[in-house]
């Protein structure tokens, strides 16, 4: 049986320059999506040539850009950089929530990132984010929550429903799942392999490969959703471990 399509992130974007162990790795994981930094040391010969190969692949390719203090001016900017390029679409992680501002007045922290989703939903690209599963907990300034909110704004969001089991990613994503689902908004799923979580019983990271791949497949065919491995370098670390 094949594997569903899949998607990642790829953080550092230099590894690009030499990328066809990367492209083979994601053609025999099934990868669709891939999420690419923008970074300001990385040229746009590389980024194009890089977009080209995946597209020979089937592949679509999404420009990431984020971070806590995002700013419409780093919005605007990122948005420069990569149109001449040939991108599928955008793709956001900013997580409001670690920056200074959420901890002095969250409600001003929430609608700074309302008003960025809603600038990059109206840039004219297809546009994904990513989102943690407790958005359903927070108050958007529209009524509703900060989940709901992104999800109807967007093209696609991706929930880090980052726990080490497939039961229980399906659990803390289900009120963001049918969301989508009422909405109709594609939503998909992430789990997490990086090495140093922040907490345990976050990364599959130290589980088997036969185990991680076990409960991908799980997860995949009870959420018939698309699942997004966080991320490229850590995924290839934990199968070869």
């Amino acid at each position: 049986m094949s594997k569903k399509e899949r998607a990642t992130w790829i953080w550092d974007a230099h590894t690009l320059k030499d990328s066809t162990e990367m492209l083979s790795f994601f053609e025999k994981q099934s990868v669709k999506d891939v999420y690419v930094q923008i970074d300001a040391s990385v040229s746009d010969f590389v980024y194009q040539s890089f977009i080209e190969k995946a597209h020979e692949q089937g592949m679509r390719v999404h420009a990431l850009d984020g971070s806590p203090e995002y700013t419409e001016k780093d919005l605007d900017t990122f948005l420069r950089r990569i149109r001449p390029l040939d991108w599928d679409g955008i793709h956001l992680d900013i997580e409001p929530y670690l920056s200074s501002e959420w901890k002095t007045d969250q409600k001003k922290a929430v609608y700074r990132y309302e008003r960025l989703i809603k600038r990059a939903a109206d840039s004219g690209w297809t546009l994904g984010a990513d989102i943690p599963f407790w958005y359903d907990e927070v108050s958007a300034s529209t009524g509703g929550t900060l989940a709901e909110f992104v999800i109807q704004h967007t093209d696609y969001t991706v929930i880090m429903a980052y726990r080490d089991s497939a039961e229980k990613v399906m659990d803390v994503s289900a009120k963001e799942r049918a969301l989508g689902r009422l909405l109709e908004k594609n939503v998909s799923i992430a789990v997490e392999t990086i090495a140093n979580p922040e907490a345990g019983g976050i990364s599959f990271f130290g589980k088997s490969a036969a185990y991680f791949e076990k409960e991908l497949e799980t997860l995949e065919n009870e959420c018939g959703c698309q699942v997004a491995v966080h991320h490229a370098e850590s995924w290839k670390t934990l199968l070869n471990q």
